[in-house]
């Protein structure tokens, strides 16, 4: 079973996955991040952006603030930071969400006046940032309670039919994401339950005209690479719905609460996350959060961040996270590699080869928490490493 399961994996880091809205990327192409700021220290918090690496950001596009009064929509507060993310060559995932007091008793969109105002408000968005670097994402994990009043995958489907027609018709060009579902995890096949709510979904024709299905696969503590064993059960759920677009992760990350993971863990988990992604050949992946929400070291949703709760100064080192420094190293070591294959998975040891141009990269490390010896084959020979927790990175043809 070992061997069948390994195997497997193999074959999810060598077959192609890319639809016809993405490209293959490159590090660090792929890297994103959830964010939540508008206007306060906007130059400072894009600064830090680029200083880390980022290409991506994922960002509300909240339904509710921008339609204030019925019919009339407001995005000046997001066109200037949609215009300096671009400018800073960042794009921008652009989720499509939640409820509005006008329509349905302010819960998520059930009626066919409350879709159509919906769609609306998307017709609208999807005019304005035509011309933008922009993708769009239906909905933020509407399987679980950001679906008002309760989860309801009919109502959900009925939305994603009608926002995606829409989309099309006006930006055919720009990729579409969705559901942004709360999993894949081993919940029972219940009304909610991540598998069983994705399965009615895919099983609707609209999930065809998706760029890519994206999920959120939190792990709670468990190592990142535990994602390995719940891809293939959610590959063949695709297979079975005739889906070839690929998966992106526009949610996941660790936070550092008390009784969770410390900084250094969440730093090293981060690294990890993201080759990870590129080995299961994303275009891109989000990580979950940009900026810590709070400064009370009890509540998780306050630790998540890569930078600390408060004022932005990009010249101040102690407001970025160890997170923070993880990414920016890995960005700049390896700028502008591709994924190439995954060359040792077994005993808690995973090493993952990278290629540019005629260069070649590899990225090792231990998922131990103590130092383990690795021999790695490389042209002048074999080399003798010490891995720890965070990925090392070793130059084959280094001058």
């Amino acid at each position: 079973m070992r061997l069948k399961t390994f195997l497997f994996v193999l074959m999810l880091f060598c077959m192609p996955a890319y639809g016809a809205a993405f490209n293959e990327t490159t590090i660090p192409d792929s890297f994103g991040v959830n964010i939540h700021f508008l206007d306060k220290d906007l130059d400072e918090h894009i600064a830090l952006l680029k200083e880390a690496g980022f290409k991506w950001v994922r960002k509300d596009l909240d339904w509710g603030s921008i339609e204030q009064k019925k019919g009339i929509y407001n995005f000046e507060r997001y066109d200037r930071q949609i215009d300096a993310l671009n400018h800073a060559g960042i794009k921008v995932l652009l989720i499509l969400d939640y409820s509005n007091p006008h329509y349905d008793d302010n819960f998520s969109p059930y009626t066919l006046e409350g879709r159509k105002a919906f769609v609306e408000f998307t017709k609208a968005a999807a005019k304005r940032y035509a011309t933008k670097q922009v993708a769009w994402e239906i909905y933020n994990e509407p399987n679980i309670g950001f679906w008002k009043p309760m989860p309801h995958v009919d109502n959900y489907i009925a939305l994603a039919t009608d926002v995606t027609r829409a989309l099309k018709q006006i930006i055919p060009d720009q990729a579409i994401l969705a559901p942004a579902l709360a999993g894949p995890t081993t919940e029972p096949a219940k009304a909610n339950g991540s598998y069983h709510y994705l399965d009615f979904v895919l099983h609707n024709p609209v999930a065809k005209q998706w760029s890519a299905i994206s999920v959120h696969p939190y792990r709670a503590q468990d190592l990142p690479e535990a994602i390995l064993n719940e891809m293939p059960k959610l590959k063949r759920l695709l297979r079975k719905h005739g889906i070839t677009a690929p998966i992106v992760f526009t949610e996941w990350g660790y936070h550092t609460a008390a009784k969770n993971i410390d900084e250094e863990t969440q730093a090293a988990y981060a690294a990890r996350s993201f080759l990870l992604a590129s080995a299961l050949h994303m275009p891109f992946s989000i990580w979950y959060n940009w900026q810590e929400a709070g400064n009370d070291h009890n509540e998780p949703e306050h630790q998540y961040g890569l930078v600390r709760y408060g004022d932005i100064d990009p010249g101040d080192e102690t407001i970025k996270k160890p997170a923070f420094k993880a990414i920016h190293m890995l960005s700049q070591q390896l700028a502008g590699y591709r994924f190439d294959a995954m060359t040792h998975s077994s005993n808690g040891i995973y090493c993952l080869r990278f290629k540019k141009e005629k260069q070649i990269a590899f990225a090792a490390w231990t998922t131990r928490k103590t130092t383990q010896p690795f021999d790695l084959s490389l042209p002048s020979g074999r080399t003798r490493l010490e891995l720890h927790t965070m990925p090392l990175i070793i130059y084959s043809n280094a001058q």
